[in-house]
């Protein structure tokens, strides 16, 4: 085969220029993304039940739906927080089930309850995760000074923003959805008279019932003249306020118009939430991208329209923050030089070792055509260009000019020992076409296992196998039926000579110490294994890597039930206190109006804050800064400090806590106010100031309706409950729609204090008689639990360290405040234990990866022994590996373990082809030491080059950053300290191996 192409280099180079081109074209047409496109397998089921508390929603119905949706098929944790009036259960599957299937259960289960489940509950809103959630852009909009001239007002503002900016944004091909928040919404507020209702029996409720009345929607009416058939239409009565006004009530055969009973006016409400840039209140639009869009193609696309907008009313400030487009440029464009730089530098070594130009060049074409025919392959693999690819191919680099460095090397010494040109060729590469083939399948042994990992990791590390396998496969292709052919075409005329560096002595010489102290020599080898041990307890283990950031988010829960203008006064009051100098911040107050990102946990006294700053911040020290400051000035909060939103958090979800204490009550029963106080009192009694206790709220009004008396009274009960509403901050009754607005209406009355209102104020029963509202209720004073957590075993309650800690000096902490608490069940949970549980697991593919290796190598050196040899050198390369996490202050996580697997890879392919050039010339008729000295000279230059060369393509990731480079930057580091100490194992410790194996062995002759 290798003969007929090497006679038609025409047809050859034709043949790969016309697949290049393919890949080229597929290189500018592949999907850019940060991620691969994959589904995160978490699902959400939000339940909302109004005015009901969170003990009863828990009892009566949460509960059981969680029972029904634990029986969903791959079901791997289950979690809900319940509130008063809502509840959101977080589903988390196996990333092995499909999550279309799994959506499509979860709602099926939900109907088959919703038969169980009061009739006036709304049904649930099921969600399912995926990266594309995280919008693509966050633009403010904040009022100038001049704006509010000319009678300018932030409800203009809001409804240009609603109907002119978000419609416009949404028009763009690119965008999916456009999301808003902080607008000020149009109310129409009725304040009856109450003096007035009184004197004449009207009631709130008649209010309520003559409005519900007046406004209906018609259904579809026709009728019939002749051949002709008429649409009638009857027209809603009530079309503005003074239509509101001319509403009638029949009492006793007397109408009276609401306007003469009641003030209606209109009135502008930020609901339960606003939005402040920089202090200043503003509206805030998420924009979403579509699914198959580029994040090019929309950063253009908003980049102009917001530069229109920015024309057409320069009174408005436009800010385009959390910029998703911004991360992915950063990160592509550091991997691409990281790309650039590692094929340049292996050039460079290429020419300080081979010194011939033509050879240099042969070799470093292995590169490029290899990387774009692989981009051809990647594409109908239907693999994308994004951080995880790219990183592969980074890997890549280095082994794919591996070999052709074996191929030319080799091709190099048939021209010295006499052959010409084209024999060389032929029988130079044929020689390694074994060992070549070999070497590639293990390192596909090592990588294609790592899929089988489950949750998010597997299905991350699925693009960066199948980028490795393509591209090593496509560079074996490259470098035996493409680099043969260059080779011949453009070497048959020129004439190899020998040229051996000084380090070629050097290396004889120390492998004859060696060699004369065989036994000394394995010992300070096998040395390598404690250091290796050692070196494991001091490097810090985490699940992935720590990346640099320039922004932050903190939740804050006041744990007071304050108004949202204190709210907001306390949010500028801290952030001034804190003196962060931050570039700029924002503050979402209370709720978001944010249909896509509902949150749960948001009220009106909590706050959301995103920082951003103008540097690189330490987030452990900031954070601990933070929660310092938020303790010293509010006590009662508590915070939660996490990276910012982006698609990256997303799929890796780092927010989790590191480590954190499940408290119970005995044989798990449900968890109450009483529980909660003592807990946090045995955490003040022992000092530990450094922990998040739990949240209780504070003193809080429950109102309790007394039946009985209402029906000894003659009471209506709707009637009291109408009227608590309207006493008690507002009742929406009903709502308008003027054009395009859906305006809501609200019945009001002044307030007071619960105490004034119920002494004051009596209602008509149904003999129409006065009977005191307060006989007809009670209220009392109560703590109760801010939410109630439960999961598959039952209800719990969570504490956690106030910063970063010692996971055994927590449980120390933990094991002390509560070890005479019989009634209390004590467990862990958090990233730290996950992370040990996806390191056991990684053991277990690590075995299999080995157990692949063994069977190839014994099956290409025929040998049961020798496979043995080049995998218990892989124990004292990660040795080296760790050497290099520790002294760069980086950590043992799923990507260095990665680069420890690679580079055992890399290290193995190096000891095949020398064990297969030493076993050769052994079988020749050499002694064992001539063959082990043979065997060294002749792959001593091969083996140095590959191992400098896959270093070099990797050591740019040193100087860059960005979550891209950071993602990989502990895999590089594992890979090079490995590589260093494996390559000195290939050239000394595989040969001394070796010769006490075919010494007592007749099988390697």
């Amino acid at each position: 085969m290798l003969d007929f192409l090497t006679k038609r280099p025409i047809a050859v180079l034709m043949s790969v220029l016309a697949i290049s081109v393919l890949g080229l074209a597929s290189l500018f047409t592949m999907p850019v993304s940060l991620l691969p496109d994959i589904d995160i397998p978490n699902i959400k089921v939000s339940l909302n039940y109004p005015n009901v508390d969170a003990r009863n929603l828990e009892n009566s119905i949460v509960r059981a739906l969680r029972r029904e949706l634990m029986q969903v098929n791959g079901v791997s944790d289950i979690q809900s927080i319940t509130k008063d009036g809502s509840s959101e259960i977080n589903m988390h599957f196996s990333h092995s089930i499909n999550t279309d299937y799994a959506f499509i259960e979860v709602n099926e289960k939900i109907d088959a309850s919703l038969n169980y489940f009061p009739k006036d509950l709304e049904r649930p809103r099921v969600t399912k995760a995926k990266p594309s959630d995280i919008p693509v852009f966050y633009i403010s909009i904040t009022p100038k000074e001049s704006f509010f001239d000319n009678n300018n007002t932030f409800k203009q503002l809001s409804e240009y923003t609603d109907l002119i900016i978000k419609k416009r944004l949404e028009q763009l091909d690119e965008v999916s959805l456009v999301d808003i928040s902080g607008i000020d919404k149009e109310e129409i507020l009725i304040e009856p008279k109450i003096d007035m209702l009184y004197s004449l029996g009207i009631s709130t409720l008649d209010i309520e019932n003559a409005i519900s009345k007046s406004k209906f929607q018609s259904s579809s009416l026709s009728f019939r003249d002749g051949y002709y058939t008429y649409t009638l239409r009857i027209e809603n009565p009530i079309k503005s306020i003074e239509d509101i006004k001319k509403i009638s009530i029949n009492k006793n055969g007397l109408l009276i118009s609401l306007g003469e009973i009641a003030d209606i006016h209109t009135s502008l409400n930020p609901g339960d939430g606003m939005f402040f840039q920089n202090g200043k209140r503003a509206i805030s639009l998420a924009v979403y991208k579509q699914a198959d869009a580029r994040m090019q193609d929309i950063k253009k696309a908003i980049g102009e329209e917001v530069n229109r907008f920015r024309e057409l009313r320069p009174n408005l400030v436009f800010d385009i923050g959390r910029d998703q487009t911004k991360l992915l440029d950063y990160s592509m464009n550091n991997l691409m030089q990281t790309l650039l730089l590692g094929i340049l530098l292996a050039m460079v070594i290429l020419w300080i070792f081979i010194k011939q130009a033509r050879l240099t060049i042969i070799i470093s074409l292995s590169i490029p055509v290899s990387l774009i025919i692989s981009f051809f392959f990647l594409n109908l693999a239907n693999i994308s260009i994004n951080i995880i690819s790219l990183s592969g191919l980074i890997l890549s680099v280095g082994l794919m000019i591996d070999n052709s460095i074996i191929v030319i090397d080799n091709i190099n010494q048939y021209r010295l020992k006499g052959f010409n040109a084209f024999d060389s060729t032929v029988k130079g590469t044929n020689e390694v076409i074994r060992p070549l083939i070999s070497s590639v399948l293990t390192t596909c042994a090592v990588f294609i296992p790592l899929i089988a990992l489950s949750g998010i990791a597997g299905a991350i590390f699925y693009d960066q196998a199948i980028t490795i396998c393509i591209s090593l496969g496509i560079s074996l292709l490259v470098s035996i039926m493409v680099i043969p052919v260059l080779y011949y075409l453009l070497m048959k005329n020129t004439s190899i000579s020998s040229e051996p560096h000084g380090f070629v002595g050097v290396y004889e010489r120390l492998l004859t110490i060696l060699m004369n102290k065989k036994i000394l020599s394995l010992i300070l080898f096998f040395m390598l294994i404690p250091i290796g041990i050692i070196l494991f307890k001091y490097v810090e283990k985490q699940k992935f890597p720590d990346f640099h950031q320039k922004d932050i988010m903190i939740d804050i829960d006041w744990n007071e039930p304050i108004s949202l203008d204190e709210n907001n006064k306390r949010t500028l009051q801290f952030i001034n206190q804190l003196n962060l100098n931050e570039k700029s911040y924002s503050s979402y107050i209370g709720k978001t109006q944010f249909l896509l990102s509902e949150n749960p946990n948001q009220n009106t006294n909590t706050s959301t804050l995103y920082l951003n700053f103008d540097r690189i911040i330490n987030t452990s020290e900031l954070s601990s800064k933070i929660l310092l400051e938020a303790k010293k000035y509010y006590p009662l909060a508590n915070l939660k400090i996490y990276p910012s939103e982006n698609i990256f958090q997303s799929v890796f979800n780092p927010n989790t806590e590191a480590v954190q204490a499940i408290l119970r009550k005995e044989n798990n029963q449900a968890i109450n106010t009483d529980f909660a106080i003592k807990i946090n009192s045995l955490i003040d009694k022992n000092h530990s100031s450094e922990l998040n206790k739990i949240a209780i709220n504070k003193l809080e009004y429950e109102l309790y309706l007394l039946r009985d008396k209402c029906l000894l009274y003659n009471v209506e009960i709707t009637s009291v409950v109408s009227k608590l509403k309207l006493l008690f901050g507002g009742n929406s009754i009903n709502e308008l729609q003027f054009g395009y607005k859906v305006v809501e209406i609200i019945l009001l009355d002044k307030k007071s204090n619960p105490s004034e209102l119920l002494s004051g104020i009596s209602i008509k029963n149904k003999n129409n008689a006065d009977i005191p509202l307060n006989s007809l209720v009670e209220y009392k004073l109560r703590r109760k639990l801010k939410s109630i957590s439960a999961d598959d075993k039952g209800e719990y309650c969570r504490i956690s360290p106030l910063g970063e800690t010692n996971t055994k000096a927590f449980e120390n902490t933990m094991e002390k405040i509560f070890e005479n608490e019989k009634d209390v069940q004590l467990t862990y949970s958090g990233s730290v234990y996950h992370s040990n549980e996806l390191f056991n697991e990684f053991m277990k593919v690590i075995s299999i990866s080995l157990i692949l290796l063994y069977l190839i190598l014994a099956a290409q050196f025929e040998s049961l022994l020798l496979p043995i040899i080049i995998l218990l050198e892989i124990l004292f390369d990660i040795s080296g590996a760790l050497f290099f996490l520790y002294i760069f202050n980086s950590s043992l996580n799923i990507m260095s373990a990665l680069g420890i697997i690679v580079m055992a890879g890399i290290v193995i392919n190096d000891s095949i082809i020398k064990i297969d050039t030493i076993k050769k010339s052994f079988a020749s008729g050499l002694s064992i030491e001539n063959a082990i000295f043979e065997g060294g000279k002749r792959r001593l230059y091969p083996i140095v080059m590959t191992s400098l060369t896959t270093v070099l393509a990797l050591t740019p990731l040193l100087f860059f950053n960005g979550i891209g480079v950071e993602l990989q930057l502990p895999l590089a580091l594992s890979i090079m300290g490995g590589l260093i100490i494996g390559t000195i194992i290939s050239l000394y410790f595989i040969p001394i191996m070796f010769y006490f194996l075919a010494r007592k062995s007749k099988k390697f002759s």
